[in-house]
């Protein structure tokens, strides 16, 4: 029991690498984390060794293009040569059925934060079956005419400097102004948390931070677009119990939360009837990194409790 790597072999031959913490004894349910851009796994331990103490384990991949997974720092932030954003969903189908394997009959809960929490909106809509419970932290809403751009912008890049190209432009464009609400700035990734212990562990740990692939950019441009497409959002269990958590000062989520706001409107409009939207005051981007942390580990523990207490 206690924290283990292990690999797996996805559907396209693929190895991937996981980490999963157990706790001891029963394990009253599990969670599937999906980390965000430029991160890892690894980074979740804490908030893991939180939930064990609750009987819960966490179960994550380091994605493609992504810490261990990526087996080199050349294969940083690049998925695929083709059909990226659809091979990381697949990986994220055959860790949901380890998971299964692994704990029968036990409750299974899903998270995503940041390029995380937008994978898992799109795994949800075929795959969400099953789930106890959705957590999206750290996530937003990209209005499709301004996807659209970046997906013209990182194709025009991939034919005239290849799809390893580590893109300068799109990273400008894509999270540029992130860090200008928080000057004077100490560092470039001020934007992330107040906590500066925990910024300063991201901007230390070589596996995170880095500038990613032209490909990546039209990987994640396909994906926002998917998860806006209402006729494909159609496919989340009307009946999943979502939980859509952000800091009210996370640029990801829009001026005053503008584009985690509509993220929920949008759910609800398609039917789903248990819907709940919180802010973090004052939070900032990573809200399990922040500095009042563990009350949000506490709300995202008692989003799963209620759920696991028979009404």
């Amino acid at each position: 029991m206690g924290c283990e790597e292990f690999r797996f072999t996805s559907s396209d031959g693929s190895e991937v690498w996981g980490t999963k913490w157990i706790p001891e004894g029963e394990v009253r349910a599990a969670l599937l984390v999906n980390h965000g851009m430029a991160e890892h796994i690894g980074r979740y331990g804490d908030f893991a060794l939180y939930l064990n103490r609750s009987g819960i384990a966490l179960w994550g991949e380091d994605h493609r293009g992504h810490g261990r997974t990526a087996g080199a720092a050349d294969n940083l932030g690049y998925f695929a040569v083709d059909r990226g954003w659809e091979l990381v969903l697949e990986d994220i189908g055959c860790l949901k059925e380890l998971m299964i394997e692994a704990h029968p009959g036990v409750p299974l809960f899903i998270l995503g934060h940041s390029m995380g929490s937008f994978l898992t909106r799109d795994f949800l809509c075929t795959g969400g079956t099953g789930f106890a419970g959705a957590i999206l932290s750290g996530t937003g809403y990209n209005p499709p005419g301004i996807v659209k751009i970046m997906k013209a912008l990182a194709l025009n890049e991939i034919k005239n400097r290849g799809d390893r190209h580590r893109s300068t432009l799109l990273d400008s464009l894509s999270f540029g102004s992130f860090n200008k609400a928080f000057r004077p700035n100490r560092t470039p990734f001020d934007w992330l948390s107040r906590d500066e212990e925990q910024v300063d562990r991201y901007i230390e740990d070589p596996l995170c931070g880095f500038l990613s692939t032209c490909s990546f950019y039209e990987d994640l441009a396909r994906g926002l677009l998917r998860i806006v497409d209402r006729e494909r959002l159609a496919g989340t269990p009307a009946d999943l119990p979502l939980l859509i958590y952000s800091g009210d000062r996370d640029p990801v989520g829009g001026r005053g939360g503008s584009g985690v706001k509509k993220t929920a409107a949008l759910y609800r409009s398609l039917g789903l009837k248990r819907v709940t939207l919180e802010f973090n005051r004052e939070g900032r981007h990573e809200s399990l990194n922040e500095t009042n942390r563990e009350e949000v580990y506490a709300r995202f523990l008692a989003f799963m409790e209620d759920l696991l207490t028979p009404a």
